[in-house]
């Protein structure tokens, strides 16, 4: 029975880590320096349609973009601007926050 239990522990372990990365991991592959225009674009899209997911689920697990939750892609970016985009975590280890500079 302790076996049970420890097994069910670890497991329940790995499915919360499992979906920590998969939650993080639609957003980590926009991180980085010399982004695109269009890949700020997509981000903003995936936030945005991300967020939508969340709120259906009541979740708190909402994204921010430059401290804000966005309501529209970002339009006025340059064409031939390079972007950096970093991400921030909260205390359970999911991406909260993007800064895009």
């Amino acid at each position: 029975m302790i076996f049970n239990n420890a097994k069910n522990t670890i497991s329940n372990n790995q499915m919360s880590q499992d979906e920590i990365e998969t939650f993080n991991k639609q957003f980590t592959a926009y991180s980085g320096s010399n982004k695109t225009s269009s890949e700020v674009k997509a981000l903003y899209s995936m936030v945005i349609s991300n967020n939508s997911i969340e709120k259906t689920n009541n979740s708190n697990r909402l994204v921010k973009i430059n401290n804000e939750i966005p309501t529209s892609t970002a339009n006025n970016l340059g064409k031939n601007k390079s972007y950096t985009i970093i991400v921030e975590y909260d205390s359970n280890g999911y991406i909260n926050n993007i800064i895009i500079k």
